[in-house]
């Protein structure tokens, strides 16, 4: 009898036929072709299905002809995606940053003109190709799913992805002096902007096939309104701040919008994504709290009024220089934190979520939202505090934590669940992570709270801040690593030498080696294997130890079968080294 215990897997293997209730529900090619490493009851809830319903329908298929395994490129599209990321975020992303920060410890100075361009580099590559990146293959891989469809052209959604990938590389370029500075920062900006526009495309038509809609759905489409509008100004963006731009007016042009555009990029695209893909996979895969159905839209006005009314009030300050629009857009700031911080309390981001080696990181990740929102609560007090009207130190250890702390954080936690699952597997196998997630969290704190203290004493926390960046490229570096390793192709499990018949050989490897064994399967009950199919997806992840667990096959009279028919003995030990 099939169980809400049953694992994916075992099922598949045992009858075949259920594969095509669970891509009915969203599962298509993840965890390859017998499925993620999960019970029929996790695989439910984070799939929105009847518990009870999807046992009875798996009870009918039992004696279903076998279903097609097919992995198309929606189904793995989002290795290319994250991979990439990782690759960004340890050259132009952390690694160029950490340099940077490094050098202005060493000035003890946040105007150094002269690094302005690799600065403007660095921060496009984190925006774009490590927040881009991993937002737009998460989209590919898990918005199709949550809507139970197809994602739409994948093959458009791999052509943005080859353009994002060759404008950020042409837009890092930009970052030193040379011949062709300009003109190349200039084209990755174009070309960046066209593959937002066509992921947009992809994405908008693939939540249109749904017929579900969710309260969530908004939120995805406000972001990528404001993904699309931040790349589109990037070429603008850009230009105005191009090298050969003289020095005054392009303080003045930094002043006046490069602020807002940043909000934009990050507050409106990445802030409003992670926030709403949360309520749909942080209860059903992580284990927390529902959002209330009150919460989503108050929450979602909070945010998306809020940046509006942000960006609103800063471009009417720098117009008119009046201090009410300058309150004005800080009241847009504060409400849009006020949205966050309740989708954060609906959640309980503090209290709640299952035990596993992702949770701390979405805790430390909300954790670090709070300190950001409180700091944008008292922002004018503290500039007040100080006797200035604006504080760069302040207001850039807002953003990082908002960056590093809370986007960041998202990403590493909520991959190091989801990247092993799509792999099919299992996640209770694999390390806690606890040196990414340490050395994160420090570099990330001596960050922000460096970096604020650079205003009342810049002689001793200059330096402090210079190296914190060295600590987060380093736990970068150990999850992205593990990560690339994760997404690695993963061989069949040979199991034993060529030749041996083992408990632990794959049923396929066997067949494949012995073909007279084709027989013995079938008189013992597998006469799946003379199915050419089966025998290529199926049987080479299964055993002959699961085989026989799954057929209740006595598996010391099934090895015996197939070693006299092989005419092969049990692999021999193998003897110890001499020392």
């Amino acid at each position: 009898m099939i169980t809400k215990e049953t694992t994916l897997p075992e099922l598949i293997a045992k009858y075949p036929g259920t594969r095509k209730v669970f891509d009915d529900a969203g599962l298509h090619g993840c965890g390859g072709a017998l499925g993620p490493q999960e019970t029929i009851e996790f695989f439910a809830r984070v799939h929105g299905v009847p518990l009870d319903k999807l046992l009875n329908d798996l009870e009918a298929a039992k004696e279903a002809p076998s279903a097609e395994y097919r992995e198309d490129l929606g189904d793995i599209l989002y290795r290319r995606y994250f991979r990439a990321a990782i690759v960004v975020i340890m050259t132009a992303g952390a690694t160029l940053g950490a340099s940077m920060l490094f050098l202005y410890g060493l000035r003890r100075s946040f105007t150094s003109l002269d690094l302005f361009a690799p600065i403007q580099a660095h921060a496009n590559a984190q925006v774009f190709g490590w927040v881009g990146l991993f937002v737009m293959g998460f989209a590919c891989q898990g918005l199709p799913r949550f809507k139970y469809v197809r994602l739409w052209r994948p093959g458009l959604a791999n052509l943005a992805f080859v353009g994002m990938v060759a404008g950020i590389a042409l837009r890092v370029s930009a970052a030193w002096p040379w011949s062709g500075q300009t003109a190349f920062g200039l084209a990755g900006a174009v070309l960046q902007a066209a593959s937002v526009v066509l992921f947009a495309v992809v994405i908008v038509r693939t939540l249109r096939s749904s017929r579900t809609r969710d309260g969530w759905d908004k939120y995805v489409l406000f972001s990528l309104a404001c993904f699309t509008l931040a790349a589109i100004l990037e070429p603008l963006a850009y230009w105005l701040t191009r090298p050969q731009v003289a020095p005054d007016l392009l303080i003045h042009r930094v002043a006046d919008f490069m602020g807002p555009y940043r909000n934009l990029q990050l507050f409106g695209f990445a802030g409003v994504m992670i926030l709403g893909v949360a309520q749909r996979i942080l209860p059903t895969a992580f284990g927390f709290r529902e959002v209330g159905k009150r919460a989503v839209p108050a929450a979602f006005v909070l945010l998306a009024a809020g940046l509006t009314l942000d960006l609103a009030g800063w471009f009417a300050f720098r117009a008119t220089k009046a201090a009410g629009w300058a309150v004005a857009s800080w009241a847009g700031t504060s409400a849009y934190a006020l949205g966050a911080l309740l989708l954060a309390f609906e959640l309980r981001a503090f209290t709640r979520g299952e035990q596993g080696r992702s949770t701390k990181f979405i805790r430390a990740a909300f954790f670090w939202l709070a300190v950001a929102c409180l700091m944008i609560f008292a922002e004018p007090f503290y500039t007040q505090s100080i006797g200035t009207r604006f504080s760069h130190a302040y207001h850039g250890a807002i953003r990082h934590a908002f960056t590093v702390g809370f986007i960041s954080l998202m990403i590493l936690g909520v991959s190091s669940k989801v990247v092993p699952i799509l792999q099919g597997i299992d996640v209770r196998s694999l390390p806690g992570l606890w040196v990414p997630f340490l050395f994160v969290n420090a570099g990330n704190a001596l960050r922000v709270f460096s970096q604020v203290a650079t205003d009342l004493i810049p002689g001793p926390a200059f330096p402090i801040m210079g190296l914190s960046g060295t600590l987060e490229v380093v736990g970068l570096g150990v999850w992205g690593i593990h990560l690339w390793r994760l997404m690695a192709p993963r061989p069949a499990p040979a199991g034993a030498p060529r030749g041996a018949i083992t408990p632990d050989r794959t049923v396929a490897s066997i067949a494949d080696e012995f073909p007279q064994t084709l027989d013995v399967f079938e008189k013992f009950g597998f006469k799946e294997l003379k199915n050419p199919l089966l025998r290529n997806t199926l049987a080479r992840r299964v055993t002959v130890r699961m085989a026989c667990g799954m057929k209740h096959v006595d598996e010391a009279a099934f090895l015996a079968a197939l070693r006299t028919c092989t005419e092969t003995v049990e692999a021999p030990v193998q003897p110890e080294a001499v020392k």
